[in-house]
């Protein structure tokens, strides 16, 4: 058997093995025998979860529009000083002229409007 089809196999037999274990259960079971591991969380799961809130990873503030949002920060962190996202998602639209400005495209704006190109 090649190397290729021995690890398909296994990675079935590993898949099927662990789909009989619970989160706790397969972490319980790692951690007896000093296997490296982690919880892999779900969507809904993170904003409750201990580690993200000690690390600060999301934070809250208002949004123009949408009102108050939680939102990842940055994830890299040079210093002690917290990085905040630098502004709130723009609305659709809300940047068009000052990118084709930059582009060289600003001349064309009220025709690539009136197309229905940009919003």
């Amino acid at each position: 058997m090649n190397l290729p089809a021995l690890a398909r196999l296994l990675t079935r037999d590993i898949a099927h093995a662990m789909a009989k274990l619970s989160r706790e259960d397969a972490l319980a079971r790692f951690g007896a025998e000093d296997v490296p591991c982690g919880v892999v969380r779900e969507l809904d799961e993170l904003h409750t979860d201990r580690q993200v809130a000690t690390n600060g990873t999301f934070v809250e503030r208002g949004h123009p529009i949408c009102g108050r949002l939680r939102e990842p920060r940055p994830p890299v962190r040079f210093g002690p000083e917290p990085l905040e996202p630098a502004a709130p998602a723009p609305a659709l639209g809300e940047h068009t002229d000052a990118i084709l400005h930059e582009i060289g495209g600003g001349h064309r704006i009220a025709e690539l409007r009136a197309r229905g190109v940009v919003a």
